[in-house]
């Protein structure tokens, strides 16, 4: 966890730094905008939010962020954001518009599916925009899938049982395997241990396997002892898919009764004593519930063709600046 926070805090260090250099050296009206089509302006303000939230997206799954990759980021930004204002546009010259209330209508469905207005607020918070801000681009999202729906590709219909279809040829998909919820204390060995170094650090790790047994608070003990990062939530793993379960720490750690710590378990890393806090047994999500899903990834599919030849041109007939 640490790693990854280091990851996320240089890129952001890096992003920063990226674009002060973009914004440098340029006239006024250049700094404000970093590109401009048919006259109207890509605000300078508007790429940062989205580059930012780019980079870090991609530094959370654990990726490399080097010069290189921030560049080929921004140049595809660009051309992303172009795009967009090319369709919204055309939008508004055929007269296509989302309503209050379609606007009201989808953020209502989005909180509803997403059970979780706090988790939706932090994301908005996290990517720097203001309600109005955020309210503005789901109008925009709303205004472009309007057009595509109506003047794009107004004969695409995505039936029930191609979804259905989808679902099947995809089930692995589907399939939640079981769950552990995981506290562990970890004490490591270094690679090349020998015999009396894996000794003392098995009498170390009974020693505190004791400690358990005679009252000692399982989550307080990982807290003092462990040398896993996970020590500073107090050996919290959280739930775990059982097969990485069993790939950190062994086959041996499934067999552990749910509610009870087992046995000193020994692997490459070292020696683990596991507690086992909660299962979630192995299921298939029902159809119903990703019904919804897997209509918006087909129509996506279908529709990719055709967009992207109505872009092209659009692109053909626009006056677009890309301010270096």
């Amino acid at each position: 966890m640490l790693a990854k926070r280091i990851i996320q805090v240089a890129a952001q260090v890096m992003v920063l730094l990226i674009c002060a250099s973009f914004a440098g050296g340029a006239d006024s009206h250049k700094a404000a905008s970093i590109a401009e089509v048919n006259g109207a302006p890509i605000t300078r303000q508007r790429f940062q939010v989205d580059y930012r939230q780019a980079v870090n997206d991609y530094a959370r799954k654990g990726n490399p962020i080097n010069e290189a990759y921030l560049r080929n980021l921004r140049a595809r930004l660009i051309d992303y954001l172009v795009e967009t204002e090319l369709l919204l546009q055309d939008a508004h010259a055929r007269g296509v518009n989302v309503t209050d209330e379609e606007l009201r209508q989808s953020m209502a469905a989005e909180r509803a599916a997403s059970t979780n207005d706090e988790g939706i607020n932090a994301q908005r918070q996290a990517a720097g925009l203001s309600r109005e801000q955020y309210r503005e681009r789901r109008r925009s999202a709303l205004t472009i899938e309007k057009l595509i729906r109506e003047h794009i590709a107004p004969d695409v219909v995505i039936r029930d049982q191609d979804i259905a279809a989808y679902y099947t040829r995809n089930a692995e998909r589907f399939h939640v395997p079981e769950r552990l919820h995981i506290r562990h204390i970890t004490l490591r060995l270094p690679p090349d241990a020998d015999e009396t170094q894996k000794a003392a650090v098995r009498d170390r790790i009974r020693d505190i396997q004791h400690q358990h047994q005679n009252g000692r608070d399982f989550a307080e003990l990982a807290y003092r002892y462990s040398e896993d990062p996970s020590r500073q939530k107090h050996g919290d793993a959280g739930f775990v898919d059982a097969g990485l379960a069993a790939r950190t720490f062994g086959e041996r750690v499934l067999e552990i009764p749910t509610g009870q710590v087992g046995p000193p378990l020994e692997t490459p890393l070292g020696y683990h004593l596991v507690a086992i806090e909660a299962r979630q047994p192995q299921r298939v999500i029902p159809l119903e519930d990703v019904r919804g899903g897997i209509r918006r990834i087909l129509y996506r599919e279908q529709t990719d063709a055709p967009v992207k030849a109505y872009v092209k041109a659009l692109r053909a007939r626009a006056t677009i600046v890309i301010h270096e």
